[in-house]
């Protein structure tokens, strides 16, 4: 049987100095710093949890502050809102708050009104329209109108040296929702 630490001395050399410099090093086993050494398996899985659950802990904080800053995050017995119809689309707008929609031709500063109301909750009583709920409106002010973030479109042919690229941005108006109501 052969010991590692036979199989691992130095060569013996002509030069005395050498030999006694290579004899005080030590021998097959040395420790090194841990830092050198890659972690396990179950070393690595560990770690990977605690990250994890570190970041859950940091998604649940930031979830809890969003929540405490957003009042109107979801809609409860005592928030007013509505939904309007613009055009194609449909916007869920509440009392107080600011909102981009759509371009709409109304110079800035002015107030318009939306009388295309699909459903409305005012002091805790809900109307669904039929499509439109009747006498219902929602009154906001206009506050800026303003681009949106550009958007590249391309166009690739193979094998032909065809392509066409370009940029689009959208238009939109920031409005300010006043009220929600009935007409009297």
């Amino acid at each position: 049987m052969i010991k590692k630490e036979d199989t691992q001395k130095p060569k013996s050399s002509t030069n005395p100095n050498e030999s006694k410099k290579e004899d005080s090093k030590p021998s097959v086993k040395t420790t090194t710093n841990d830092t050198t050494q890659k972690p396990t398996a179950k070393e690595r899985a560990g770690s990977q949890n605690s990250v994890k659950s570190a970041d859950k802990t940091k998604q649940n904080n930031t979830q809890k502050a969003k929540t405490a800053n957003n009042k109107n995050t979801k809609p409860n017995e005592t928030t007013d809102f509505a939904i309007v119809r613009h055009g194609k689309h449909q916007f869920y707008l509440v009392p107080g708050e600011k909102y981009d929609i759509t371009h709409i031709d109304v110079p800035e500063g002015k107030e318009l009104t939306f009388d295309k109301v699909l459903a409305m909750q005012k002091d805790g009583k809900f109307t669904l329209g039929t499509p439109i709920v009747d006498k219902a409106f929602v009154k906001v002010f206009v506050v800026k109108h303003k681009k949106g973030p550009k958007e590249y479109g391309f166009k690739y042919k193979a094998k032909s040296r065809y392509r066409k690229r370009w940029g689009y941005r959208q238009f939109y108006t920031r409005i300010r929702v006043i009220e929600v109501g009935f007409k009297k």
